[in-house]
């Protein structure tokens, strides 16, 4: 079997533009198909993090709690338990400079960039 080498570097001013336009569209799609369907069907907040966070990794700032969960649908508290997840797992942590901000983890961009290249 011919395995294709993963890109795990990161991605350039224009490629990080078009991904965090791609997560944008991504979660406003998600958002319209709750505000139709309801929320309670679907359940993808841990994900809906990890992109959030991954379209914002370029510019070296953290996402506050509050910021991260007005993107998203759901309430503080889930999003503070799916966070939690994440930091347990590796994937985020709080931000050195703002320390009530998240931003992912080397780990976390990572493997987002894996993900990533398999569009």
């Amino acid at each position: 079997m011919n395995h294709q080498p993963i890109d795990t570097a990161p991605p350039d001013a224009a490629t990080q533009a078009d991904v965090s336009a791609l997560i944008d569209a991504i979660l406003s799609m998600r958002r319209k198909r709750d505000s139709l369907f309801g929320s309670d069907l679907f359940g993808d907040q841990a994900w809906d993090i990890l992109l959030i966070l991954f379209a914002t990794s370029n510019r070296g700032l953290g996402l506050s709690l509050d910021t991260l969960t007005s993107k998203l649908s759901g309430s503080p508290e889930v999003t503070k338990r799916w966070l939690l997840v994440l930091i347990e797992r590796g994937y985020a942590s709080a931000s050195p400079s703002i320390p009530t901000a998240y931003q992912l983890t080397e780990a976390g961009k990572r493997k987002m960039r894996i993900m990533h290249s398999s569009f």
